[in-house]
């Protein structure tokens, strides 16, 4: 029986934890990695 949950990685910060995630099927990430939290205003 598959659930086909979709997973979020929370709190990546380096390439080795990108290359991993990706490697083991995860294709939802975010984190440091990709950007400091930003405010609202910033994003519009």
């Amino acid at each position: 029986m598959q659930l086909y949950v979709r997973l979020i990685a929370e709190g990546v910060e380096t390439q080795e934890q990108l290359d991993f995630l990706l490697e083991n099927g995860c294709e939802n990430i975010q984190g440091y990695y990709f950007s400091e939290p930003v405010d609202t205003q910033t994003m519009e």
